[in-house]
């Protein structure tokens, strides 16, 4: 076995022998935020589109990653991508951008309405961290989901992944008791 060194995209797990192809990859990559794919987009899920029998008395689902906007609605592979377009100084004209989106909204960016920290909205997990009891998560957490029923649906996953991780850090021995 020999040592290697090798050049990691930041944002997902392609390893490459050389900076440039690195580099390369990270401007082409889908959970690359600046470009703005639906892998990084809040309203991006997978949804079950069919079932069928696989054989051995189990069904199988069958998922497709969907655009939950309410005025997209559709499989990302029906999805109008090129919204947004650039001054393309070559022909002079506007070309679309592919894989933009104008209903984008990255998904690390939902925010709480319960904290603020300095007049700044926090992320649900800050917020959640700054319970100091369980009860008050709880009532935190009621308080996101809420309004993520009146704003967003598509939040209550992100909310529901931060409450548990926050639980389980601040008060793993209580919520195993309960």
């Amino acid at each position: 076995m020999k040592k290697v060194e090798a050049f990691k995209c930041d944002y997902c797990h392609r390893c490459f022998g050389r900076a440039v192809d690195a580099i390369n990859h990270e401007r082409a990559c889908q959970r690359n935020p600046a470009r703005r794919a639906c892998k990084t987009c809040e309203w991006s899920a997978f949804k079950v589109i069919a079932v069928s029998d696989c054989g051995d008395g189990r069904t199988c689902e069958h998922e497709e990653l969907w655009c939950n906007h309410p005025k997209v609605n559709k499989p990302m592979s029906d999805k109008p991508y090129y919204q947004d377009c650039d001054f393309n100084e070559l022909y002079r004209n506007l070309v679309p951008v592919p894989g933009t989106c104008e209903h984008y909204f990255y998904h690390e960016q939902c925010m709480s309405a319960n904290h603020t920290d300095g007049g700044e909205k926090m992320t649900y997990k800050e917020s959640y961290m700054k319970c100091d009891t369980l009860s008050e998560l709880e009532e935190a957490i009621n308080n996101d989901v809420a309004i993520a029923l009146l704003v967003n649906p598509h939040r209550l996953k992100v909310i529901k992944l931060a409450g548990e991780e926050v639980a389980n850090l601040k008060f793993g021995e209580e919520t195993e008791n309960e």
